[in-house]
């Protein structure tokens, strides 16, 4: 009978322990769901996208923007890179509903087995959590912060689709050398457009969400191959490439391309006159952030020999009027 009532206490405090738990994370709920901001507006993602001028020949004359961004549809992003990113964030990501539940009790583990050492305490966020902090919240570290995010995200990932969530991200996170989204990031490190780059291409994008100051491949060369070995290792464990793809993957050496110079033409007052135009018809946010193509109407051949000659017709109205000394 003993044995009767130890089962039957245990079995009611672990009935309490449970309401207990339940409870509060309702009352966690209830209180940070005051005065979240509106994820619907999620459903329309207009980025910020540079504003390029165009001589008449087609060749650019100036551009204007805070973020360059090529924007890229989910659609048109190749599977080797969406895998990429999957391997080294979120590999759970088409299966959680918004937050990995078993990934934050493993963290949870992992912080309280190294609690007092040093380490940095590890996040578990999603995707998804990671487009509700940047598209919604702040880089603020804080225990409100990861239940907000928490929150949103599963609101998020009911709203909308894994492929909207995932088009969200790729275009709009920073990634080192000034580029955001993947598209501008594969031009900027190695001059290719994403559909041309390699599995080790691929994955060195995948490495920068982590920190793309940390594994700036120029100051941090090593460490930048390191943190892109170890995500082509992710994408090997989970199936995305074979065995062999990752030893050939990690065998590819990291080169990082300079940028092919931009054909400008030089027409800086002219390009003046045109931003003030611009800012003055749409607004100095349309001008920094709409994408606009402005094609204008001065002929860059012309332009050199008019520039050419007035700058000749100077020098001799000089050498036959000016002071000599």
């Amino acid at each position: 009978m003993r044995w009767l009532r130890v089962v039957a206490v245990t079995v009611a405090l672990a009935v309490l322990v449970c309401l207990a738990a339940g409870a509060a994370v309702v009352y966690l709920f209830w209180h940070y769901d005051r005065g979240l901001p509106d994820y619907r507006r999620l459903a329309v993602y207009q980025p910020p996208v540079a504003t390029r001028v165009y001589a008449a020949d087609g060749r650019m004359i100036a551009e204007y923007a805070t973020e360059r961004r090529l924007f890229v549809p989910i659609s048109a992003i190749p599977p080797r890179v969406i895998d990429a990113f999957l391997a080294a964030a979120d590999k759970n990501f088409y299966s959680h509903p918004g937050v990995d539940i078993p990934g934050v009790i493993r963290a949870i583990g992992f912080d309280l087995a190294h609690f007092g050492t040093g380490r940095r305490p590890e996040g578990a966020s999603t995707i998804t959590q990671q487009v509700a902090k940047v598209f919604l919240l702040n880089n603020q570290v804080s225990f409100s912060r990861k239940v907000r995010e928490a929150i949103l995200a599963f609101r998020i990932d009911h709203a909308f689709t894994k492929q909207h969530i995932l088009e969200l991200y790729l275009n709009e996170i920073y990634l080192g050398f000034g580029a955001y989204g993947v598209a501008e990031a594969a031009v900027r490190y190695f001059n290719r457009s994403l559909d041309q780059l390699s599995i080790a291409q691929a994955a060195f994008l995948g490495a920068l969400p982590k920190g793309p100051n940390n594994y700036n491949p120029i100051r941090f060369h090593q460490r930048a191959k390191d943190r892109r070995d170890w995500v082509i290792d992710r994408m090997a464990d989970d199936g995305f490439i074979t065995k062999a793809q990752a030893a050939a993957a990690k065998a590819e050496p990291l080169v990082i391309s300079k940028p092919h110079d931009v054909d400008f033409v030089k027409a800086t007052w002219f390009a003046a006159e045109v931003r003030r135009e611009l800012i003055a018809r749409y607004g100095e946010r349309k001008v920094y952030e709409g994408g606009l193509q402005v094609h204008t109407s001065i002929n860059p051949r012309l332009q050199r020999i008019a520039t050419e000659t007035f700058r000749d017709g100077l020098m001799r109205y000089d050498r036959r009027h000016g002071w000599r000394g």
